[in-house]
């Protein structure tokens, strides 16, 4: 009885693993670091512009490329601190020891979408 217990208890513990898949969207740590794609929610305001995924929030270097992308969500914002979701590629690198901010900066290098906020009624803290 207690092989038989032993074996189904093995038998659900390997079956119960869920195999992480690691498509390299949102992994700082990579050996390649050249460009990824990230998902999340992005601001920019008061010159410093933020990209918040599910697990991870980076500083975003803001240069041309990241103006470009805040046109495109400035269109989306009812007020200065609205978040919007985009997809971008971008280049992310850990950031320097005497720089504030969060670990990691991502480099966008080219913006995939921006998506377009869904309305719920009350939604605005104010």
């Amino acid at each position: 009885m207690k092989k038989i217990t032993i074996i189904l208890l093995s038998i659900t513990l390997f079956v119960s693993c869920k195999k992480e898949s690691n498509s390299g969207t949102e992994n700082p740590n990579t050996a390649n670091q050249k460009t990824t794609v990230v998902e999340g929610n992005f601001i920019y305001h008061d010159n410093v512009a933020v990209l918040q995924t599910s697990k991870q929030v980076y500083n975003v270097i803001v240069d041309a490329k990241m103006h470009e992308l805040n046109k495109l969500v400035e269109k989306y914002k009812k007020e200065a601190t609205d978040m919007i979701k985009v997809q971008v590629r971008g280049e992310i690198t850990p950031k320097a020891e005497n720089e504030k901010g969060w670990p990691f900066n991502v480099q966008i290098k080219e913006v995939l979408s921006v998506f377009k906020p869904k309305e719920i009624a009350g939604n605005t803290i104010k």
